[in-house]
């Protein structure tokens, strides 16, 4: 079973009922930009506490939007490719910001960090599609350790 099913889903299911007709998936997508925003900009303020409630806020409304869709019938191409975007466009701005954080002054790594997250996240999403909650919360951890042990090092008296 599936991170997903277990943590998200299964609460979310009746909440999404309850939001048909009140809400499209498309909506709760665009809500869902909020606490994704959050958890960029506690990112760039090296808050892993914060990151990580705005986080788990984030993939909360990212499984809610498919729940509605598929709760109130309103699955769509469109939606489907929407929050697809908002999920590629959090990635690569959550590793602008680590970069920004952890390498300011290297200039390629604006483009190799972003670059190498979402890249990381499409391969191993290709074989790990499931448990995409799994997957990017274990990138989001390892982006924070890396960072604070290569600032760990480099420490100035």
């Amino acid at each position: 079973m599936d991170t997903d099913k277990v943590i998200f889903y299964s609460w979310l299911r009746p909440l999404a009922r309850q939001l048909c007709g009140i809400l499209s998936p498309n909506a709760v997508t665009t809500i869902g930009i909020i606490p994704a925003l959050l958890t960029v900009f506690a990112a760039m303020h090296r808050r892993f506490d914060l990151a990580a409630v705005a986080f788990f806020i984030r993939y909360a409304f990212d499984c809610l939007d498919g729940a509605v869709a598929r709760e109130c019938n309103q699955c769509s191409k469109f939606g489907n490719d929407y929050d697809g975007a908002v999920d590629v466009m959090f990635m690569l701005l959550l590793g602008l910001a680590w970069a920004r954080t952890y390498a300011p002054g290297h200039r390629s790594a604006y483009i190799l960090a972003p670059a190498m997250l979402y890249g990381i996240c499409h391969l191993i999403g290709k074989y790990a599609y499931d448990d995409q909650f799994l997957l990017q919360v274990t990138l989001l951890a390892f982006a924070f350790s890396m960072g604070e042990r290569s600032r760990a090092g480099s420490c100035s008296t």
